[in-house]
């Protein structure tokens, strides 16, 4: 079971090969099952750093946000500050490497890092980890580093072809866009289309509790963001009650209900199963400058940034605050950092203010 577990959780793209995902209603159960046996498996032998990337994998597929950069942590040191790399073979090292850190850089939201580490997982030897999605995923996480430039860039996305994460890459694709420009009108339906255009194909490209994790929480946050907020619920209540995005999606749709009370509660619930994630912490902070509570949207914004130090939106976010709060030197100071984090990102230097003492 541990070996099964290990070789499907560590090449994603060959989870299980059969004509229809709902004739076998037995995978989904595989995948939530896949955490605990693989940690059995590495209660055996903890210094196998394959077994800890294919935990992340299956910790991250299951919403387990936080368990997955931990055990990425734990990879990273194996792979390299160990003598034998982990046990992961020469041929494989380098990429193994260079995914483990790109992952971790956008668990974080250092989306500059993952971008350069992507770029180099897709001109290295190719193991476990196409350069054609390497590709993808660099320009998934520059779109979230607020450069939209590859995301529409056809021969970014055509090279993607018939691979079987093609359509849960291009449902990323819509999200990153959505969540970048705040532009939410067609992000529900191109969502729905394209998982049922993935359905349809069945067998690897669609296998149900992905898309439930991955997807679902945003098409119901798309929803709440064009007026439909019963409908919204109902997706996102669906969606299971210990998944981090699945709980900062909650939170979303209730905040567009304009129910902040209940929205910060389902934020806080997020920041408690994700406490080592800046992402609810700035969800937080933000809901706290709307309702005026500046002082609590100041901690939770200097938390943000503590723990997502490469995120120009935590940056942004902290100096902006402060500026509220009549720091111009904290705020200049923060708003600069976003400038530098995400140089292709006007609003930082929009918000930039002039710190002049008064004569």
């Amino acid at each position: 079971n541990f070996e099964w577990h290990l070789y499907n959780s560590y090449n994603p793209d060959r989870i299980v090969h059969i004509k229809n995902t709902k004739d076998v209603p037995w995978i989904d159960s595989e995948i939530e099952k896949s955490p605990g046996i693989l940690r059995a498996g590495l209660s055996l032998n903890p210094n196998l750093a394959a077994g800890w990337t294919g935990l992340a994998a299956q910790e991250s597929y299951v919403g387990h946000d936080e368990a997955s950069l931990a055990a990425l942590h734990k990879a990273d040191y194996l792979l390299n500050r160990t003598r034998n790399f982990g046990g992961v073979s020469a041929a494989a090292l380098n990429q193994t490497r260079l995914r483990t850190r790109a992952l971790t850089a956008e668990a974080t939201g250092s989306y500059s890092e993952a971008v350069r580490v992507w770029s180099q997982a897709a001109t290295a030897l190719n193991y476990n980890s196409s350069s054609v999605e390497a590709d993808v995923r660099r320009a998934i996480n520059a779109a979230y580093n607020h450069d939209l430039s590859l995301l529409d860039d056809s021969r970014v996305w055509d090279a993607l072809g018939e691979s079987v994460n093609g359509p849960l890459l291009r449902a990323k694709r819509e999200i990153a866009k959505a969540v970048v420009t705040g532009d939410w009108s067609k992000t529900a339906g191109d969502l729905e289309s394209i998982e049922l255009g993935a359905r349809a194909l069945g067998g690897d490209y669609y296998v149900p509790l992905r898309w439930v994790i991955q997807v679902h929480p945003w098409r119901a946050v798309a929803l709440a963001q064009v007026g439909k907020i019963d409908d919204a619920r109902k997706l996102v209540n669906s969606t299971p009650a210990d998944c981090y995005t699945c709980l900062r999606a909650r939170g979303l749709v209730e905040e567009a209900a304009k129910e902040e009370i209940v929205a910060a509660d389902w934020f806080t619930r997020a920041i408690d199963i994700g406490p080592s994630l800046p992402f609810a912490f700035a969800d937080a902070a933000r809901l706290a400058i709307r309702t005026g509570d500046l002082k609590r949207a100041s901690v939770l914004a200097t938390r943000a940034r503590e723990v997502g130090p490469g995120w120009p939106d935590a940056a942004l976010l902290l100096g902006q605050v402060s500026l509220r709060l009549n720091k111009c030197e904290q705020g200049r100071s923060e708003i600069g950092a976003a400038a530098i984090l995400s140089p292709h990102w006007a609003e930082p230097r929009r918000s930039m203010p002039n710190c002049v003492a008064p004569k």
